[in-house]
């Protein structure tokens, strides 16, 4: 009985965890973005980089941060699965007037079309975080190769 309460104990935290991770919590968007950065980089299929400017995030509301850091997370999840890339650059500029979130990849140079009945559950759930921080989508072909895809919220 003890064990199977732990093991209850450790999927309850895992969800929660995947609910609202301790880092954002704790650390805020630009670090939780350098941990998911970490964590995508130990699938080693991949080398993700994140930068960011001296973030002022300030204008942030916590669920904005979490919308933020889901729609990076699923724009790396997409990466890993489909993009056949072997280089990702996730950039963060925040300011007191805007937030722009770019990532970019060197692979095969996907663009969903919007009216395509087979756009994953994924690419809507992108599209609704973005709803959700009154956002703008950009997604554009690299110059050489790959896809870039830059999420802006004026504020």
């Amino acid at each position: 009985l003890m064990s199977a309460l732990g093991v209850a104990a450790g999927k309850i935290r895992r969800i929660s965890n995947d609910l609202l991770p301790h880092v954002l919590e704790e650390l805020g968007l630009c670090d939780a973005l350098i941990f998911l950065t970490a964590e995508m980089n130990k699938a080693g299929k991949v080398n993700f980089t994140f930068k960011s400017n001296k973030c002022d995030l300030s204008q942030l509301e916590k669920g904005e941060e979490l919308s933020v850091y889901r729609i990076v997370q699923e724009l790396g999840s997409n990466i890993l699965k489909y993009a056949d890339a072997t280089k990702v650059l996730i950039e963060l500029k925040g300011s007191k007037t805007s937030l722009v979130i770019s990532v970019s990849d060197d692979g095969n140079g996907i663009i969903p079309v919007k009216d395509d009945r087979s756009e994953s559950l994924g690419l809507k759930n992108i599209e609704s975080r973005i709803q959700y921080i009154n956002g703008e989508i950009n997604r554009r072909l690299g110059k050489d190769k790959g896809t870039i895809v830059t999420i802006t919220k004026v504020y």
